[in-house]
C-alpha cells in the first residue's frame, strides 16, 4: 500500500502540467509554494495513515518485525519511505509529458515496490513456516 500513493501523485501532476492547469492558478494569483506545499501536506496526511495502516496490520498479523520493534521506529520508517517515495514521483513527472505514460509508470512502481517490499519476508521463510503464522 505504500506505493499507491506515489503513483496516484504522479499521475496528478503529470495530468495537471498536461492540462495546463498550474498557468491558469498561476494567471489566478496562486503561488508555486502554496501549490506544491497543498500536494506535500496531503501527502504527509496520508503517509501517515499508510504508516499507521501497515504498523496495525503487521501487529495483528503478529509479525515478528513488527512486534518486537517499537512503534515509533516504523511508524517513522514507513512515513520517511513514502515521502521519499512522493518526492521521486514528483522529481519522474518532469520528465514524463503524458497522463498514461504516467500511469503506466506509476503501476510498475506499484508492483515493483510491492515485489521488493514482499522479498524478504519469503526469503526468511519456508512455506510451512510461513503458515503457521496465520494458523494461532
Amino acid at each position: 500500500p505504500f506505493a499507491l500513493p506515489p503513483a496516484g501523485l504522479l499521475v496528478q501532476v503529470v495530468s495537471e502540467k498536461e492540462l495546463g492547469l498550474i498557468s491558469v492558478l498561476r494567471s489566478l494569483g496562486m503561488q508555486e509554494s502554496a501549490y506544491w506545499g497543498s500536494f506535500y501536506l496531503q501527502h504527509a496526511v496520508e503517509a501517515s495513515i499508510v504508516a499507521c495502516f501497515m504498523y496495525s496490520t503487521g501487529v495483528i498479523v503478529r509479525l515478528p518485525m513488527f512486534v518486537n520493534t517499537d512503534l515509533w521506529v516504523w511508524f517513522l520508517t514507513i512515513w520517511l519511505l513514502e515521502m521519499a517515495a512522493c518526492s521521486t514521483a514528483c522529481l519522474a513527472s518532469v520528465f514524463i509529458r503524458r497522463r498514461s505514460s504516467a500511469s503506466l509508470l506509476g503501476t510498475m512502481g506499484v508492483i515493483l515496490a510491492g515485489l521488493i517490499a514482499l522479498a524478504p519476508q519469503f526469503a526468511d521463510l519456508r512455506f510451512e513456516e510461513y503458515l503457521t503464522l496465520f494458523q494461532d
